[in-house]
């Protein structure tokens, strides 16, 4: 995350500023800007620059400035577009397709990763909790490996193939944390978790399996996009406006996923069931 502030004074009888952004785009994917602006001390509220919209026009009539629906909209689309480009909530949410059976759980599970998602995004947004990048970088990984795991299980896999799944699954998870500074305990627990997931003989077949790991993980994947928040936006600077926005957006784009990969699968499974299951078996592989 890096701020940049910059102060402008204009000539008398200006109108508009105009500010392109074109950094880091082309190297970083996924990569937004955070425009926050004042005129003579009075906020105008926030913007959202992107790949695709780079530019910003601030009018120095107050009337004509952003609205808070403007940010509400702006953060909207980053919500979306956060979960479109991230490969990690992709293959999370793929996963919870494999586990959870049926419309109504898969839409369940998925706003329980949202309402997982929203409380840690708030925490951290508000500076109430801090959790260093690389740690809750390799505590996604971690999830993934987890929702893996069950999606394995829940696909009929022999007891031996996934029991050594989850042996690989400890040894990386344990070495990946060390290496990222966790602490013993973090470790311990995400071994713990890991063990839970394989060891597990129930099938889940209702809502509820898929909907507590969904919760529980999301406010893992809620703490990666605070720090963000929490640095780009100013205090009194419509925090709130952007964590609904955000928070709508990303549910949005997941059922948006959600809705194309279970179609997908639907139309596959009426035309050729045996390698339709073949397919979910070897996309639980991929996640692991």
């Amino acid at each position: 995350v890096m701020r940049m502030e910059i102060d402008f004074t204009c000539p008398a009888q200006w109108s508009e500023l105009s500010l392109h952004y074109g950094a880091f785009f082309d190297v970083v994917r996924g990569h937004i800007a955070i425009v926050h602006s004042e005129i003579d001390g009075q906020p105008r509220g926030e913007t959202v620059l992107s790949k695709l919209a780079r530019d910003v026009s601030i009018p120095r009539a107050e009337g004509a400035a952003p609205s808070r629906i403007d940010g509400f909209v702006a953060f909207l689309t980053m919500g979306v577009a956060h979960i479109l480009e991230g490969v990690d909530h992709l293959c999370f949410v793929l996963g919870l397709l494999l586990i959870a059976r049926g419309w109504m759980a898969a839409t369940i599970t998925l706003s329980g990763f949202t309402l997982g998602h929203s409380v840690t995004l708030a925490l951290g947004a508000l500076d109430l909790v801090r959790v260093s990048a690389p740690v809750v970088e390799t505590l996604i990984a971690v999830t993934i490996l987890t929702v893996g795991l069950e999606a394995l299980r829940a696909q009929g896999a022999a007891a031996r193939a996934v029991e050594w799944a989850m042996l690989c699954a400890i040894a990386f998870a344990a070495a990946s944390l060390a290496a990222a500074g966790a602490p013993v305990w973090l470790v311990l627990a995400a071994i713990a978790l890991i063990l839970g997931a394989g060891l597990n003989g129930r099938s889940a077949g209702t809502w509820r399996r898929p909907f507590a790991f969904a919760t529980g993980f999301g406010t893992i994947h809620g703490l990666a996009f605070a720090e963000t928040l929490r640095e780009a936006l100013t205090p009194g600077g419509g925090l709130i406006w952007a964590l609904l926005g955000f928070n709508l957006g990303v549910e949005l784009g997941q059922l948006l996923v959600a809705g194309v990969a279970a179609a997908a699968f639907a139309v596959w499974q009426a035309r050729h069931a045996a390698s339709a299951a073949a397919g979910r078996y070897a996309t639980a592989c991929l996640l692991l």
